[in-house]
């Protein structure tokens, strides 16, 4: 500190060296801040990704199959997500089937799913239910009708057809699972 001895010296010489501290004080604040953010991204995985997306409810957009879905992400699980679309309508969405995410605010993605079931186990409990789904099938195709089985790799589903017929679809090409 530099003073000439007066007061008004002493008091300046505290102002610059409470300054200098507050600056130090605040760049070390940036720089753990930006080793907390690194080391989250290190730890990053894209089940996380989805629970902390899950939790802030913000919209999203994901590309699955080379579809772009909007919604809010509501829930996830060990292999899949639940996306309430702008319809109010719930998808089941497989982890692995989503290319991109798409958001407005950054998330670390160093977080566990919620949801302790798996897609399969989710689409069973549907099928128990008899929910009337839309599968988007990869490929593009998609299959409209009431789920009315789920095996082990299969889902099988009575479509909304006049024929009514019962169709088999394995369970790694459905891409998305829209409820109706």
């Amino acid at each position: 500190m530099e003073w000439d001895g007066s007061g008004d010296s002493v008091v300046a010489a505290f102002a610059r060296w409470a300054a200098h501290e507050r600056a130090a004080e605040a760049a070390g604040t940036r720089s753990r801040e930006r080793s907390l953010r690194d080391q989250a991204a290190g730890e990053a995985t894209w089940s996380g990704l989805l629970v902390d997306l899950s939790e802030t409810q913000g919209e999203v957009a994901l590309d699955v199959g080379g579809r772009r879905l909007s919604g809010r992400l509501v829930g996830v699980g060990p292999d899949f997500c639940v996306l309430e679309q702008r319809s109010r309508r719930a998808s089941l969405v497989p982890s692995d089937r989503i290319v991109a995410i798409w958001q407005e605010s950054p998330a670390s993605g160093s977080r566990f799913p919620h949801l302790q079931l798996s897609f399969t186990s989710a689409l069973a409990a549907l099928a128990a239910e008899r929910a009337p789904v839309c599968l988007i099938l990869s490929g593009g195709g998609q299959l409209s009708g009431e789920l009315v089985g789920s095996g082990t790799d299969l889902v099988t589903v009575r479509t909304d057809s006049a024929a009514r017929r019962t169709v088999h679809v394995r369970i790694c090409h459905i891409d998305v699972c829209e409820l109706r």
